[in-house]
């Protein structure tokens, strides 16, 4: 494809990384093919064999010449191209702009702080996080006041109540519960965690005010805990006679529980949770600190699966849980990648960027110009508390150094005034609450040399680290490539259906249905499961176990539709149109003190509703059960209902119940199968039939059901092959253009150093 030509290196061009190929006015390094080579050559055994380094190469000069037509047309300078690529760059970036060693302390320190969970109690006088330090000596004389009196042995709890800004102290007496590590910022846990049982913290800062705290108990973390509830709603401010009807309501409930009654049909039922209620009540796993602490202390006081709580109340209503699974704390090697990751993005991962920035400063002769950033700061005024501060263009100290980077042998980077001016003109914000314009100034000037730091940095990252600029350029080629691909390619294939047509009608002989057979075929891990499978088949309907919606509900010997009924219907109905294999059973349903000929009755209304809303009558399975299946002996409510079971004829939703079952894995392959096509089809007759193979100590079950004779695919049926071949011709015909265009120029000498002799 391309017109490689004798090679026109000299041997003045022998070099440490010499050019492999020139192609057009670009030489490639064999720095860079062999990176791009070693990392997608799979098998490591046909590395630098000649028949696969010469292909692989073909490959290589094909993808160049595209990223040289890529070039020629601009791609990489759209604003959108720029915008992606510079996204990713941030991402790249970031492990080579972390201090590891920081972060690995931190993860280590916070593995072992969640060996233990501390119960506490904290006072807390609220300061606005950039409250200027003069406006705070009045907070902190008020807190060593508190400290004293609590050190002296006045009840914390009180203390609390009367003094602390938290807006929970005055239910709950500072209490904080039991905490663990990465549950509260920084600040508190370091202080929680080296303040003794018993004892009164010092006072400290975060970025809330000040606090002081006490630690009540330190125990040992028991892990997380999985539980289901059902939950009993009792809105804020009820009525007594609402908390009494809540409350009985819960004890009925617990008293069917304890009989024997089925959980999740109680709990789908009855629970207000109704983002749980469907999954019977599951809720996902937690730890110490995340929850309620009186739901946490059910929860955990739980012991074996399937272990019922007694009756709960918290701020949402009543509760009982039933214990799902618990594990216990993770392993260090289980949990560590994951504290890392959680510790990069939070707060305390500031402390590792700002050891960064002053190792950086410190490599890079990081210098500043005091009586320059003083005469800066200065230019502030109250207009900046506002967020509409402005400034002199025409100021000569815009042009003086702020700071500089003076890297060693290499020319200083100098920042003026007015790139910093200019930042803080773009970046200002009202800030009511600020006293000190001054002070605001220089919180700017922090973020401000701290970013340009790190950009510092992060532009030098190409010269400092191979591998990260071969990760760049190879992402802005990839990038490159794709759109390249799409515009001369993949869009014109696709769009240009007239050319589209014609080169099928060109190569219709190519597109042929050979013999098929329409066939399924059943893979049993538990050969035990054949005779269950096949009396599945029989049925040709199959329960979906999955697809759950609310009762209908009715008054005593009443067969009129609620509002909330016909909403339920109109969602059955919306469903089966969406899914023409789903079959719903309407089923009735009447409670033994009514005419059993109500659950018929109660059916019909259903049935003509979903008919209304145009579902096929044939999607529509009736059952009357009359009284014959009470809900409740307790509650005849639950009697008078319908309820929606839903089927469906695909055969795939046995893979569902054979796991639901615990009948063993089933996989089931479904279609139109040519000649040879299936490796089961091979090792059976071509015929229909059923028959039973053994193979790797599982059974396979295969249904062939009827035979088709060879024919030409229509245009329909070919479109995808033949767009894929239009795209190949239009590919081969853009290259042989491009090869053209680029002459390719193989340096023949280093490439035959790179084959495996």
């Amino acid at each position: 494809m391309d017109r490689t030509k004798p090679s026109r290196f000299s041997p003045g061009q022998a070099q440490k990384d010499p050019v492999l190929v020139q192609i057009g006015a670009d030489p490639v390094k064999k720095s860079e093919f062999v990176y791009v080579y070693e990392k997608n050559t799979r098998n490591r055994d046909s590395l630098y064999l000649k028949a696969h380094l010469d292909s692989y190469l073909d490959l290589f000069i094909k993808f160049k010449l595209k990223i040289q037509d890529a070039k020629a047309q601009k791609i990489a300078d759209n604003p959108d191209f720029i915008q992606e690529f510079n996204s990713y760059l941030e991402i790249l970036a970031k492990p080579y702009l972390t201090d590891a060693a920081c972060l690995e302390r931190l993860a280590s320190e916070a593995y072992e702080r969640k060996k233990e969970m501390l119960k506490v109690a904290h006072i807390l006088l609220k300061l606005p996080e950039i409250e200027d330090p003069h406006d705070t000596l009045k907070a902190y004389q008020q807190m060593e006041e508190i400290q004293k009196r609590a050190q002296s042995g006045e009840d914390f709890g009180k203390l609390a109540r009367q003094f602390s800004q938290d807006p929970k102290s005055n239910q709950n007496q500072g209490q904080l519960g039991f905490i663990t590590a990465l549950q509260t910022v920084y600040a508190f846990e370091n202080v929680a965690y080296q303040t003794p049982v018993g004892q009164i913290s010092e006072i400290f800062r975060t970025k809330f005010g000040y606090h002081i705290l006490k630690v009540e108990e330190r125990r040992p973390n028991p892990g997380e805990v999985e539980v289901a509830h059902l939950m009993v709603q009792v809105a804020q401010g009820a009525k007594p006679e609402e908390e009494m009807a809540a409350k009985t309501k819960i004890d009925k409930l617990y008293a069917e529980l304890q009989a024997g009654g089925n959980w999740e049909l109680l709990c789908r039922e009855n629970s207000d949770d109704a983002t749980s209620r469907q999954a019977g009540g599951k809720l996902p796993r937690f730890g110490i600190g995340q929850v309620l602490p009186e739901f946490e202390q059910a929860a955990f006081a739980l012991e074996r699966k399937g272990d019922l709580s007694a009756p709960l109340r918290t701020a949402y209503g009543w509760h009982i849980l039933r214990l799902v699974d618990k594990k216990g704390l993770s392993t260090r090697e289980e949990a560590f990648n994951g504290l890392k990751t959680e510790i990069g993005k939070s707060e305390r991962a500031n402390s590792c960027e700002l050891a960064l920035i002053r190792q950086l400063q410190t490599q890079y002769d990081w210098r500043e110009y005091p009586d320059v950033l003083a005469r800066t700061l200065a230019k502030a005024d109250k207009r900046l508390a506002q967020g509409g501060w402005s400034y002199q263009a025409n100021d000569p100290l815009l042009e003086e150094t702020l700071f500089s980077f003076r890297p060693r042998g290499q020319e200083a980077r100098n920042y003026k005034v007015r790139e910093f001016i200019e930042y803080v003109y773009n970046a200002q914000v009202p800030r009511p609450a600020l006293d000190s314009a001054a002070f605001a100034m220089y919180q700017y000037y922090q973020q401000f040399y701290r970013k340009t730091t790190l950009d510092f940095e992060r532009a030098r990252l190409p010269e400092k680290y191979p591998e990260y600029a071969l990760l760049m350029q190879e992402y802005r080629e990839g990038s490159m490539l794709y759109e390249v691909m799409n515009g001369s390619v993949w869009e014109k294939s696709i769009q240009d259906t007239t050319s589209l047509r014609q080169f099928y009608d060109q190569n219709a002989a190519r597109y042929q249905w050979g013999e098929r057979a329409t066939a399924a075929i059943f893979e049993l891990e538990n050969p035990n499961s054949l005779e269950a499978l096949k009396a599945y088949l029989l049925k040709n309907i199959f329960p979906v176990n999955g697809l759950v919606f609310d009762n209908l509900y009715f008054e005593k010997d009443e067969i009129t539709l609620s509002e909330a009924s016909v909403k339920t219907i109109k969602e059955v109905a919306k469903l089966l149109k969406q899914r023409p294999d789903l079959r719903v059973e309407v089923a009735g349903h009447a409670d033994p003190s009514e005419s059993d000929t109500l659950a018929r009755a109660r059916i019909l209304p259903v049935v003509k509703y979903l008919t209304f809303e145009k579902v096929a009558p044939s999607q529509i399975i009736t059952k009357d059960f009359g009284f014959t299946k009470p809900a409740s002996r307790t509650d005849r409510t639950r009697n008078r209902r319908i309820e929606f079971r839903f089927y469906t004829t695909e055969k795939k939703e046995l893979e569902n119940i054979f796991r639901e079952e615990q009948l063993g894995n089933l996989l089931i392959q479904e279609g139109v199968y040519e000649k040879g096509q299936n490796p089961w089809l091979r090792q059976v007759s071509w015929k229909p039939g059923s028959y039973t193979l053994n193979a790797d100590g599982k059974m396979v079950y295969v249904e062939v059901y009827d035979l088709k004779e060879p024919r030409p695919k229509t245009y329909r049926e070919a479109r995808g092959n033949a767009i894929n071949d239009f795209q190949a011709d239009l590919e081969a015909e853009w290259l042989q253009t491009l090869s053209q265009k680029y002459p390719v120029v193989r340096n023949q000498k280093e490439i035959d150093k790179l084959i495996r002799k």
